[in-house]
């Protein structure tokens, strides 16, 4: 902290243009880091700290300490003979703000690793138990975290819903149903490419906060899809198989290499990146390569996806969860009853394909109301600053 002040001031005075000062050790940093929150919310404080500092010490180890240049062992001995309590209350804080966005991709890692252990040692139990805890989330957050786009444009404290947006999103839905009868092929590969993209930027704005970057949200989603989707190639097809559009074309054995590939390159990926969430989001990944494609999906979906995008949304109209939950009902409902509807049509009529299929049918009702979705939520994204 003094050797920054001290060159800022040498410049200014002899006013050369600003260059950044070589970093000190990180362990310096965290110390001036603590000692500035202590002087910002309790500055009463900093004469308490102050005056232990430079009576139990030597003024030379202390302006010593205060450049940077003292070993572990001597701030160790230095810090022996400051006041504990204000250092702690300030590391409690400094460690809940740390691991906050730890905690979450942590216990999903764990219910990933637990329905491993289900699907291994109690099979019998495993289809209902995922169903249960995934059908949960996905009402929680999974579907409210998509139900709240009318609160982009006015707030949280706007009442009611325009017309124009209601008639908006629906038309945007319409034109992507509309994709899918003139061609599956396009509507698919549309449809994972616009998920790719929104994926990638809410996971990157969760680690990265503000500084976004397209093609690492590109290169992400794109990893994510390959590990979910081929690496589970056989539940992939059929599900491509039942929309009547082409198959992955690889061999069991390819697809087994290049998912293995692709997460390899996302681990080392995360590592370079030093983010926790980002190396527990790809352990996480590699456990649900063992896991039905349901389960995987779900586990990330709902797990972190739709959790990051609850958070930003929150933290974006700056309310709390009750308010936004409530916000987000009525439009919860109404996905119910058109996904209830949309069932009732095909079954009855037949009018999205020649075979009727739940999975065919959930499918395309996704992919219809998530294109606006998506929409709403990259305006949301390049308009927000403090998510």
């Amino acid at each position: 902290m003094f050797q920054g002040a001290e060159h800022l001031a040498e410049q200014l005075m002899t006013k050369k243009v600003l260059s950044p000062l070589k970093m000190e050790p990180k362990r310096f940093q965290f110390f001036d880091r603590l000692l500035l929150l202590i002087l910002l919310n309790r500055p009463m404080l900093g004469k308490e700290i102050f005056t232990a500092l430079f009576r139990k010490n030597k003024i030379f180890h202390v302006f010593r300490f205060l450049e940077g240049k003292t070993n572990i062992f001597q701030d160790i001995h230095l810090l022996l003979t400051l006041p504990f309590r204000p250092f702690l209350v300030v590391l409690k804080t400094e460690v809940g703000v740390s691991f906050k966005r730890v905690i979450a991709p942590f216990f999903v890692f764990l219910l990933a690793v637990a329905l491993l252990l289900v699907q291994e040692f109690a099979v019998a139990y495993f289809f209902n138990i995922q169903l249960t805890i995934f059908s949960v989330g996905f009402l929680l957050v999974g579907l409210p975290h998509g139900a709240v786009d009318h609160l982009l444009e006015g707030g949280v404290h706007v009442k009611g819903v325009k017309l124009s947006f209601i008639l908006t999103y629906l038309g945007a839905s319409l034109l992507f149903l509309f994709l899918w009868f003139l061609s599956a092929n396009v509507a698919v590969l549309f449809f994972l490419a616009y998920s790719v993209w929104h994926f990638g930027q809410c996971d990157f704005k969760e680690w990265t906060h503000n500084k976004q970057s397209v093609w690492k949200n590109i290169l992400w989603g794109s990893l994510l899809f390959g590990i979910l989707l081929i690496g589970h190639q056989t539940e992939t097809n059929k599900i491509l198989s039942s929309l009547k559009t082409f198959d992955l074309p690889f061999t069991s054995l390819h697809a087994i290499l290049i998912s293995k590939i692709l997460f390899f390159i996302s681990f080392i990926w995360s590592i370079v990146e030093r983010k926790v969430s980002f190396f527990l989001t790809i352990c996480m990944l590699y456990v649900g390569m063992y896991l039905p494609l349901f389960s995987a999906f779900s586990l990330y979906f709902i797990g972190q996806h739709s959790l990051h995008g609850w958070r930003h949304l929150k933290l974006g109209l700056k309310t709390n969860n009750q308010v936004l939950f409530l916000k987000s009902l009525p439009f919860n409902v109404g996905a119910v009853f058109l996904l209830g509807l949309t069932y009732w049509i095909s079954n009855k009529y037949l009018i999205f394909f020649k075979n009727f299929n739940a999975v065919t049918v959930f499918f395309v009702f996704l992919s219809c109301i998530s294109f606006p979705h998506i929409i709403w939520m990259h305006k949301f994204y390049k308009n927000s600053q403090n998510v």
